[in-house]
């Protein structure tokens, strides 16, 4: 009797055990540019309407485990500069290369034009005084300042920020808004432009994270911007935890809104977020 109640513990535990196991389903692969087949690095990986996912390395390679998916359950995987994929949680399973076709957007207010002078706006101190922790999961999420701006017509040329990274690497995409009363409004960039940081591109003023705005002829007018940055996703090192943090110089404010249904928040008497952005006019 002894033994035959030890026997259906030990059936129920591996019945427990292997539900558990099957529950989960692993995604792995390479994700390649479709037009050259070079592996694409820092591609985002997840399980649509989720925040589950991760980040392809060096070599365009991933893997993650997705509870309790259905085979239907939509897996989306995109990069900057391409149209995202969509496919079943079933047919990933079965792919080892995933390909994605570049994006060919025209960006809006893009004239061709000579500009001559060049300078920048933003922030004014370099040495740090303020971490402000984010999170480093899809949330949608942005955070930045208004600048002002003291052309009335201008080339944007770059636009470079501090953050304090202890992840692998992290994707980050930023967004041009307009500013009404005193928030942001709509984007102004028809495109996404995103930057990969690696942990050692931290928050020092010779490895400051730029995104490097040259090549897109981006001209515009207004007085005020929004330079916002969100947070696409984070690699972190194998069994241990990583953080983010935005970090501030100068006294002053900034704006941020936690996921992309929440309301914009002005944090005013506060350090500010460190953006400057270099201009041509």
């Amino acid at each position: 009797m002894k033994y035959t109640v030890l026997r259906a513990i030990l059936f129920l535990c591996l019945c427990s055990y292997f539900s558990t196991a099957f529950a989960q389903s692993e995604i792995r692969g390479k994700v390649q540019d479709a037009e050259n087949g070079k592996f694409i690095r820092g591609a985002s990986v997840g399980l649509l309407n989720s925040k589950r996912g991760t980040l392809t390395d060096s070599t365009g390679y991933f893997n993650f485990y997705v509870a309790k998916a259905k085979k239907t359950d939509t897996i989306i995987i995109s990069s900057i500069g391409f149209i995202p994929l969509k496919i079943t949680v079933g047919q990933a399973k079965q792919q080892s290369i995933f390909k994605l076709s570049e994006s060919f957007k025209e960006m809006k207010d893009i004239t061709v034009k000579s500009f001559s002078n060049r300078s920048s706006s933003g922030s004014i101190i370099e040495s740090a005084a303020y971490f402000r922790a984010w999170n480093y999961e899809r949330t949608g999420g942005e955070i930045g300042r208004i600048i002002n701006l003291p052309e009335t017509e201008y080339k944007l040329d770059a636009v470079k920020f501090k953050v304090n990274n202890s992840c692998d690497s992290c994707l980050f995409k930023l967004h041009i808004r307009d500013v009404n009363a005193g928030l942001p409004g709509i984007d102004l960039l028809s495109d996404s432009i995103g930057l990969l940081v690696n942990s050692q591109m931290v928050w020092s003023n010779k490895k400051m994270p730029e995104f490097d705005l040259s090549s897109y002829n981006i001209v515009l007018r207004g007085k005020q911007i929004f330079v916002g940055v969100e947070v696409q996703g984070c690699v972190q090192p194998t069994f241990s935890p990583c953080s983010l943090s935005f970090v501030g110089t100068d006294k002053g404010g900034f704006v941020f809104k936690s996921n992309y249904r929440a309301e914009w928040q002005l944090s005013a008497g506060d350090y500010d977020i460190y953006e400057k952005v270099e201009f041509s006019y």
